[in-house]
């Protein structure tokens, strides 16, 4: 699924049997994470939702840049799955903190590359801050 400014062979992308995202969401997704991590000067942007989202240090990264804040204990260098999912985590423990309303999240599915979850999370953002 990759989200460059390159046209996409298919319209739509399938994440689940009965439900497909249009390609325009994701492109929509991407184009907003990506105009919050350039504020950032060590950020990398995205162009895959699915697998740059992965390590859960672009999740940090954009929460930092979204909420203003810190986000302590992340491992900026994830050497595997596990610390990759201990990110995701901590985005997902902090949003609960701050009450961000989201539902059905966990960190397995965004580090797993589930794109309804993706979009979840991100969408969970948007429209709290």
């Amino acid at each position: 699924l990759n989200c460059s400014k390159q046209k996409c062979a298919c319209p739509y992308v399938p994440f689940r049997a009965s439900v497909l995202v249009s390609q325009n969401q994701v492109h929509a997704y991407v184009a907003w994470i990506n105009s919050y991590l350039s504020k950032l000067p060590d950020a990398k942007l995205i162009e895959d939702l699915q697998k740059d989202l992965a390590d859960g240090i672009t999740l940090v990264n954009l929460l930092e840049a979204v909420s203003g804040e810190t986000i302590v204990g992340a491992d900026r260098q994830p050497a595997n799955q596990a610390a990759r999912r201990s990110n995701t985590q901590l985005v997902i423990q902090y949003m609960h903190g701050k009450r961000v309303k989201m539902h059905n999240i966990s960190a397995k599915d965004v580090v797993d590359g589930n794109l309804k979850s993706i979009m979840r999370v991100v969408l969970a953002l948007a429209a709290h801050y």
